[in-house]
């Protein structure tokens, strides 16, 4: 195995901690005087914690940072033992070369036995060119000088330069978090969707007229899509980013893509936009998912589009968690034609390359993902690799077959 880590050398700031050297950089976060990790994972993951310090080895030495506030986050992945964290510095940083922000997520893939999930899902968010993508470097992570494991370190989704760079007074972001409404203030839409203000720059308009402006146009376009009226959707939604969120979201068969973690927001145009896209920990025909659905889920022949949201599918009418909206863009020839267009241009006949890019990930990520199945007592990690790579090459045959050059653009059927 090859990486940076050859480098670095016995000399090394590394080396000189005492801390292993897997081949990946090392994030180590010293905590403040009398805070224990304990304190922070038994809390709420709302608490701030201030007052802690960050270092950062990588093959260029080590990065000290100071006054560095650390914090919980996560839904489901807050209650497993594994946990996942946010960072915020006290100005921008530019981490490993991701660029610069203040507040960085640590995501602990607890519940992928592969580790690069959401990397390879915001891979190929990056090759279909969607708007503010993010991209994410692994660590192992320290705590206190405790080995907490292989994490997977990006930038925070909010409006910044860095993240979603929207400079327009009136934009504003948006999480569609039905699963979760019950423990937000969120603003029902004509479809039944609980959205949620995450950032904003409001300009002239408060926040609540900022909110109703955004819902009014967002009902106009649900309403629109369900009576098969595209000129308006156009009119009101930037079509291209639903058409690339809807192609990663529906190659990774995300079950999060329409329920949670299901970004929009005003665009500097002025229009509706879908994206960027999140949290791909359970895609990719994760099985740690199973217990939640069927077991042809996650074929990769399945479209999960007709699967979960097809007219006729048992509890259509009455499913109150999912997002209907890409099952009414789906059955537009004009949203179809689409995203058979932007396929062909950015992801037909790339197949190798994502093979490639799954090859260069594993060698860097190898050892490193080796010792937190040790720290968690997990062994799957070279058994999921094999299945999760061949799993991917099948699904990208079905999309040729399916939004290739030479695919029948047929109309959805409903599930009989």
């Amino acid at each position: 195995m090859n990486g940076w880590f050859s480098s670095m050398g016995d000399g090394s700031a590394l080396a000189k901690r005492g801390l292993p050297n897997h081949g990946v950089p090392v994030m180590e976060i010293s905590l403040a005087d009398g805070l224990e990790l304990s304190e922070i994972d038994n809390g709420s993951k709302e608490t701030i914690y201030e007052g802690n310090s960050v270092d950062v080895y990588s093959g260029s030495g080590v990065t000290q940072y100071e006054d560095v506030e650390v914090k919980g986050r996560g839904n489901t992945t807050w209650g497993q033992v594994k946990k996942p964290y946010q960072i915020k510095f006290s100005k921008k940083v530019d981490l490993l070369g991701m660029g610069e922000a203040k507040k960085w997520v640590l995501l602990a893939n607890y519940f992928d036995a592969s580790y690069i999930r959401n990397d390879i899902a915001l891979l190929l968010a990056e090759m279909v060119g969607i708007e503010h993508n993010h991209r994410g470097e692994f660590v192992e992570l320290y705590v206190d000088g405790d080995y907490r494991g292989l994490y997977y370190v990006v930038q925070k989704i909010e409006i910044a330069k860095g993240s979603v760079d929207l400079r327009n007074e009136g934009s504003a972001l948006f999480e569609i978090d039905t699963l979760h409404k019950a423990e937000e203030e969120c603003y029902t839409t004509y479809l039944g969707e609980c959205l949620v203000l995450k950032d904003a720059n409001f300009g002239e308009d408060t926040e609540d007229e900022l909110i109703k402006k955004f819902v009014a146009d967002l009902n106009e376009a649900e309403k629109a899509a369900e009576n098969g009226d595209f000129e308006i959707v156009a009119r009101i939604l930037d079509v291209d980013s639903f058409v690339k969120y809807f192609l990663v979201n529906e190659f990774t068969v995300n079950p999060d893509a329409y329920t949670s973690s299901f970004y929009l927001y005003r665009n500097d145009a002025g229009k509706v936009a879908a994206g960027p896209v999140w949290d791909f920990d359970f895609a990719l025909a994760n099985r740690a998912w199973s217990w939640w659905t069927e077991e042809t889920f996650f074929s990769p022949d399945e479209s999960m589009i007709r699967k979960r949201n097809a007219f006729g599918h048992e509890g259509f009418e009455e499913d109150k968690n999912t997002s209907k909206m890409f099952y009414y863009l789906m059955d537009m020839p004009e949203f179809r034609n689409e995203v058979k267009r932007i396929f062909a241009e950015n992801m037909s006949g790339r197949s190798r390359e994502v093979a490639a890019a799954i090859d260069n990930r594993v060698e860097r990520i190898y050892y490193a993902a080796i010792n937190d199945g040790l720290k968690w007592d997990r062994d799957e990690f070279q058994t999921e690799l094999k299945e999760l790579k061949q799993w991917i090459m099948q699904r990208y045959k079905h999309f040729e077959d399916e939004y290739g050059e030479t695919s029948i653009d047929r109309r959805m059927v409903s599930l009989q």
